[in-house]
């Protein structure tokens, strides 16, 4: 069997209805998981379906959550990575990661800015009314909605949606979606990207770059490969004899550029292991949750499974990369675009300029 999507009906009064969207975590089966009472409405088995089969995020504001900004729990990242390199690096500033990045990521639907495309054609956003912004408008989407699940901080496209309260009804972007879900045709390239890392560092002999990628768990447009281009200063050195005795001389600097391409890896949250975590900022996390301000109204096993809600785990949206540099260089930028496989595979392993629907433009070099 290869379900789309599984629906759990019970007969009884099973409680709040939700689902697992498919795309989220590693122990996922591919599919997602709707569980639902028989004696919801149909508007509840639609909206739901968005979870659990198209892989979309709430676009409403949860009760207890519509006064908080999903990005002020950010400060909290490099606790909730719990792991001893990756969060100390983030707490440093070396690695650009957010929580708010990570909950939202792979949805297509909600994105962390109301321009969430970073590369191709028009990037400068503007504000609303602005040349810039209609600019913008004619190469990609803007999602001019704030509010999504959280009160602020997620941004959504505007109209009547199914997420929302009008179960009959698809913004742009969605329909956008279910085209690609019923054709196999991406609507767009995977290009919601920012160079994450690191930042404020100083290679010796190599680096891990990261690259944020919004799309890269998209459950139907998954980014696949990425084409990473690196420039350096390499020193070099001239050939100077003194009667038969050659020796190095007069040095000079060389730009050097190099290609590679990575696979799409996962790396994941580990919930369970951020458990402790959480625990520590129960405090914090308690008012942030806690609708009237009241600690007692939500245990550390409510917040946990308000965080477990999409599984043990939740893959991220970034990809490490590990790279090498001479011992004598300086210099170093990198950019990077991304592949999800489709309709442009021979223009992209090219590695030409020219753009299509699979192909992202590449990000702009940035130092590491």
């Amino acid at each position: 069997m290869d379900p789309a999507t599984v629906f759990v009906v019970y007969n009884i009064d099973s409680g709040r209805a939700n689902a697992t969207p498919p795309n989220k975590s590693s122990q996922t089966p591919g599919y997602g998981i709707i569980r639902i009472n028989q004696e919801r409405p149909a508007r509840t088995f639609a909206h739901e379906s968005g979870h659990g089969f198209l892989a979309w995020l709430d676009e409403y504001e949860e009760e207890p959550l519509e006064d908080l900004n999903i990005k002020d729990l950010d400060i909290f990242t490099s606790i909730m990575l719990w792991d001893g390199s990756l969060s100390f690096l983030t707490l440093l500033g070396i690695y650009d990661i957010n929580i708010s990045e990570i909950f939202a990521a792979s949805s297509d639907n909600v994105s962390t800015s109301h321009c969430p495309a970073t590369v191709g054609g028009v990037v400068d956003c503007g504000e609303p009314g602005t040349t810039a912004r209609a600019e913008y408008e004619e190469d990609h989407e803007v999602y001019e909605i704030e509010g999504a699940f959280f009160g602020y901080g997620l941004f959504h496209d505007k109209g009547p949606s199914m997420m929302d309260d009008l179960y009959e009804h698809h913004s742009v972007a969605q329909n956008r979606v279910l085209n690609t879900v019923f054709t196999g045709e991406p609507g767009r390239p995977n290009d919601r990207l920012r160079n994450a890392g690191p930042l404020n560092s100083i290679p010796v002999f190599g680096a891990t770059l990261v690259a944020y990628d919004e799309d890269k768990h998209h459950h139907w447009q998954p980014t696949l490969e990425y084409h990473v281009e690196r420039q350096w200063l390499e020193t070099k050195f001239r050939t100077c004899r003194w009667g038969w005795i050659s020796y190095p001389c007069n040095p000079y600097d060389e730009i050097v550029s190099e290609r590679a391409t990575f696979a799409a890896n996962t790396e994941l949250l580990e919930i369970e292991n951020s458990k402790e975590a959480i625990g520590i900022l129960y405090d914090e996390l308690c008012e942030l949750f806690a609708s009237a301000g009241d600690c007692a109204a939500y245990s550390i096993d409510d917040i946990y499974a308000i965080l477990t809600n999409f599984g043990p785990d939740i893959k991220m949206p970034y990809q490490f990369m590990t790279v090498y540099a001479p011992l004598l260089s300086s210099g170093h930028y990198w950019r990077f675009r991304t592949s999800n496989g489709l309709s442009c595979t021979q223009t992209c392993d090219d590695w030409n300029e020219g753009e299509c629907s699979s192909c992202s433009a590449w990000t702009e070099f940035t130092a590491y």
